[in-house]
């Protein structure tokens, strides 16, 4: 007789594909990061206590900022950044090394001081789906970490570009996150990547 866990929910339902349907690769040209110790509450991750197989991977709740803190963004350049998830680890404790390679364009003062900042910060990042979905690198177990590097490039048609390789070790394959990102330009909705509420201009026009 097979053994029963009691510790794991048989959440398992069919994952069907409809003709005609079109998911798109790669992600948006930007993303979202901020210090960790910026985050004073963490959603809440569900996995196996999931109802449902669909709301396994999605975060419950918000990011609760600091006060005055906000997410903040940085361009990349269009369709050279991609994430990935593999699995690692030995049996007993599989889980997933979510990683990505993030294309940012020029290596001017600021993104040159970005990388330098980053290099021994501790940051979460919140990088959005073609479709505008978040998913998060970064959680509370492991420290995100980021590899960066520039290349200058030697002819005027070399690239001229700031690299991010960023790694993070999850329970979960990059989770979702549905919540709330407050930006410097206002709230993002982290499922559609909406700006949902604008900052107010504070200047005074011409």
């Amino acid at each position: 007789m097979a053994k029963k866990c009691s510790n794991t929910n048989d959440i398992y339902a069919n994952v069907e594909f409809c003709t005609g349907e079109v998911t798109m690769p790669g992600m948006r040209p930007y993303f979202f990061f901020i210090r960790r110790e910026n985050i004073t509450t963490w959603p809440t991750l569900p996995m196996n206590s999931a109802e449902s197989l669909e709301k396994n991977p999605v975060y419950e709740g918000d990011f609760v900022l600091a006060a005055d803190k906000k997410w903040k963004k940085v361009d990349l350049i269009p369709n050279e950044s991609e994430p990935k998830s593999e699995r690692t680890g030995a049996y007993g404790s599989y889980h997933f090394n979510n990683s990505a390679t993030l294309v940012i364009p020029g290596i001017g003062p600021k993104q040159t001081g970005l990388i330098n900042e980053l290099l021994n910060d501790d940051v979460v990042m919140l990088l959005p789906q073609r479709d505008g979905r978040f998913r998060v690198f970064g959680n509370k177990d492991f420290k995100l970490d980021v590899n960066p590097s520039q290349n200058w490039g030697k002819a005027t048609t070399d690239s001229n570009n700031t690299t991010l390789e960023i790694t993070d070790e999850n329970k979960s394959a990059s989770p979702f996150y549905n919540g709330k990102i407050e930006a410097d330009d206002g709230d993002y909705n982290g499922e559609t990547g909406d700006l949902i509420v604008a900052k107010a201009s504070t200047g005074t026009g011409s």
